[in-house]
């Protein structure tokens, strides 16, 4: 059946050749996957791509689009959905709610989202998805893969498990815009290969309270890849909990970067040479409040050319001999870092008694200090000596009456 409808202000009209809108607010169509498909569909992949033809003829605004909505329940396709304009796509929750499932054998991306050789921009929003590769694929395909100009788009409460390629892999044709202003939130990435989420992008990327999980399979492999060519980067609140072997974190590109408050977990299969976090050819990157674990990866963060990065209030574990590979250790600044409990600097004050010409201070900071500053409470003239591995002198001239010092004592970690 073929429905012209007319809604709204605008008069917006969209064609509906499978009768599957289920209601319109204002010029936007709700589409209901279910109501697409019939007795003699052999899975739910017709479905889908009769639900997608309504939702491509949608001209109420822009490059047009809809809200697809999903049921909780399971969803079988054994071919690539292809979606080139904008849309919502709702389900029950990527838990126990709705899940998307390519059937074993199917050998083929599950998403493919995007214009391909095209600038034209498209907006998604995917919330409350569990999509996931069943049984045995060929290798080289991703549970989303998508091409060139996705702009405001969100990704809420997806699970994507099982892949052949990354899980997620944002990708451009030659000569066309990268994406950008993009969001990722409360998302979950498993047993992908090269990469958990891997990402070419122009400014302005936000990854949050995510999770890149087991089995990132292959050499050279990561959770989380970026490149990008412009400015505004975040990923924070996130847990790195992989079986990777190159890495949690590869960064290219990126320049106004933060990576804050995440937790990267122990790891095994690391390759030699690995890293929690790699950047190269990056400009003012903070990575501050994160908790990396005692670990096999040769290195908690590694660098390549970079300018102004600043390391701080970070919880180091393990008893790494160098817990950083810096390129250029001139452009990097590491500030109250902590390393199995130990901080990098510490402060206090001390009294040398009445009768005496010097006090022995316990530092307590990681290693012993390279630089340590006193400063008397009183007016005479004080020295540091005897500097150590868990103690320094405060030494003075006169042995009259107490003085009191504050003193700060720190040391570079690299």
């Amino acid at each position: 059946m073929i429905q012209a409808i007319n809604i709204g202000d605008n008069g917006a009209q969209v064609i509906s050749k499978f009768n599957g809108i289920i209601a319109a607010i204002g010029s936007q169509f709700i589409y209901s996957v279910d109501n697409y498909k019939i007795a003699e569909d052999p899975d739910d992949t017709l479905a889908f791509q009769r639900c997608v033809a309504d939702l491509n003829e949608s001209v109420g605004f822009g490059y047009g689009g809809g809200i697809m909505l999903l049921a909780g329940r399971q969803y079988i396709i054994s071919n690539t959905i292809v979606i080139s304009k904008s849309f919502v796509m709702v389900g029950a929750g990527s838990d126990s709610g709705t899940q998307i499932a390519l059937a074993s054998g199917s050998n083929c991306h599950m998403f493919e989202i995007g214009k391909r050789n095209s600038s034209d921009p498209i907006s998604v929003t995917m919330i409350g998805l569990r999509i996931e590769m069943l049984g045995s694929q060929a290798d080289g395909y991703s549970n989303i893969v998508t091409y060139n100009y996705l702009r405001h788009c969100h990704f809420i409460d997806i699970f994507a498990v099982h892949a052949t390629a990354p899980n997620f892999d944002m990708k451009v044709d030659p000569g066309y815009d990268a994406p950008r202003n993009n969001y990722f939130y409360g998302c979950a990435f498993e047993y992908g290969k090269e990469a958990s989420l891997r990402i070419i992008h122009d400014y302005n990327l936000n990854i949050n309270s995510c999770y890149f999980g087991f089995g990132v399979t292959g050499q050279n492999s990561f959770g989380l890849h970026v490149s990008m060519s412009a400015d505004r980067f975040i990923v924070a609140n996130s847990w790195f909990l992989q079986e990777n072997r190159a890495g949690d974190m590869f960064l290219a590109g990126v320049q106004n970067g933060h990576i804050v408050n995440n937790k990267f977990s122990p790891t095994i299969n690391a390759e030699v040479g690995s890293y929690n976090i790699y950047l190269g050819s990056c400009n003012q990157i903070n990575i501050g409040g994160n908790i990396f674990p005692a670990t096999q990866f040769s290195y908690h963060v590694r660098t390549g050319t970079v300018t102004n990065v600043k390391i701080y209030d970070n919880q180091f574990g393990g008893a790494l001999t160098s817990p950083f590979s810096f390129l250029d250790k001139t452009k990097v600044q590491c500030d109250n870092n902590s390393f199995n409990g130990k901080y990098q600097e510490n402060t206090g004050n001390a009294t040398i008694l009445s009768g005496a010409i010097y006090v022995d201070v316990t530092h307590d900071i990681i290693a012993s200090p390279d630089s340590v500053i006193a400063t008397p409470q009183g007016n005479e003239n004080v020295w540091i000596s005897n500097i150590g591995a868990t103690t320094f002198r405060i030494n003075r001239a006169a042995s009259v009456g107490d003085l009191t010092c504050n003193w700060r004592a720190s040391v570079k970690t690299y």
